[in-house]
């Protein structure tokens, strides 16, 4: 790969980053991309089993998030923040609900700007082909994701 590419590359991986306020902190995040999601999921399989192929809309993901504990959910966020690190997500672990809960929100938001839906299908077909999951032709009747209102 050439250096100019490989700069090229970079520039791509690098942009995309937004602030976002949470409590007295200002965090620059991105989305998450699908490969990093497959990832985290691989990660933790609790948390794979109620995402992928399940019912779910932007609160219930954020709960499912928080009821899978805070590596979950600072990997997530970490990720987010370009810093995909054990450094990193110990932090974030630690931070207090009024700056993490903003966050979390905030990465789901940029990471599925069209909805959980679009999202979590590109990320159920990508699970099929990587092999942790079924890539289903379609959702089953009643098992549609939904945007929170």
């Amino acid at each position: 790969m050439t250096d100019d590419l490989l700069a090229q590359l970079e520039a791509v991986a690098s942009s995309g980053f937004q602030p976002v306020t949470a409590g007295a902190l200002t965090v620059p995040l991105r989305p998450v991309t699908l490969v990093e999601c497959l990832r985290i999921l691989r990660r933790f399989p609790a948390l794979k089993a109620a995402l992928i192929g399940g019912e779910a809309d932007e609160a219930s993901i954020l709960d499912v998030l928080l009821d899978s504990g805070p590596e979950a959910v600072a990997a997530l966020v970490a990720a987010a923040a370009g810093k995909p690190s054990a450094d990193y997500e110990a932090v974030i672990a630690r931070l207090p609900d009024d700056v993490l809960i903003p966050l979390v929100h905030a990465t789901i938001q940029l990471t599925a700007p069209e909805g959980i839906e679009p999202f979590f299908a590109r990320l159920t077909k990508l699970a099929g082909v990587a092999g942790m999951a079924e890539a289903p032709a379609a959702a089953p009747a009643g098992k549609r994701i939904r945007k929170a209102a």
